[in-house]
């Protein structure tokens, strides 16, 4: 095992001599890291995770439990990766395949994919996008864009938050500026956080982007 001083591996979990760890990463419960994989500084990786050799994996990223990471797949800084998601990295799987050939795919700096997602290979989901949980991603992800749906196709932008922006697709993709907009909750309305109510929208069409668009001036909702 290489790296630097600091890090964690859990006794349940099986790592590889050759895996290189960043101070303070973490490798917990049953968890199977091969040979070769990087793995950057300040990430964790849940329970019961499998990443094949080869994978490099960037720093402060949170990977959940029971995710696949399969050879040919680069994940850059901050990435978040929900539970059961897993991907790809052959575009015709066949138990003997004597032609196999691994086909990549990137997850670029501060891109989030929701629980249960697919990622097939091949494609490159940008910087600080956002798959929905359950989604299946054939095609690229632009930086920042919200995707949904199996498969997943672009419904909206998010801001650095990961707020939705509730962006017309019609139009040219939000600036730099509203996409770095930071959303503050101001100081009179933070007594109010104890009695705010989680609404979840079901669909993501032009009456379901209206629902959101409303839900989104209330004070005390919380789209969830």
């Amino acid at each position: 095992m290489t790296g630097q001083s600091s890090f964690h591996i859990d006794p349940t979990a099986v790592v590889h001599p050759s895996v290189v760890l960043g101070e303070g990463a973490a490798v917990w419960n049953w968890s199977k890291v091969r040979e070769g994989v990087k793995i950057g500084r300040g990430t964790n990786i849940g329970q019961s995770v499998y990443i094949d050799f080869g994978v490099r994996i960037g720093d402060h990223c949170k990977i959940q439990n029971n995710v696949s990471i399969y050879h040919g797949v680069t994940v850059g800084d901050r990435v978040f990766i929900g539970p059961h998601v897993a991907f790809t990295n052959d575009i015709y799987p066949r138990a003997v395949s004597p032609d196999w050939e691994v086909v990549p795919t990137r997850i670029e700096d501060g891109a989030s994919i929701g629980a249960n997602a697919t990622i097939v290979c091949g494609i490159t989901l940008g910087k600080n996008c956002m798959v929905a949980a359950g989604s299946v991603v054939t095609q690229n992800v632009p930086a920042f864009g919200l995707v949904i749906g199996q498969p997943a196709k672009l419904v909206d932008y998010v801001n650095i938050q990961g707020r939705p922006l509730l962006h017309n697709l019609q139009e040219p993709p939000p600036s730099e500026e509203k996409l770095h907009t930071v959303f503050t909750i101001p100081q009179g309305e933070r007594a109010l956080a104890k009695n705010r109510v989680r609404v979840g929208v079901i669909g993501a069409g032009k009456m379901g982007r209206e629902h959101l668009r409303i839900l989104d001036l209330q004070k005390n909702v919380d789209i969830v």
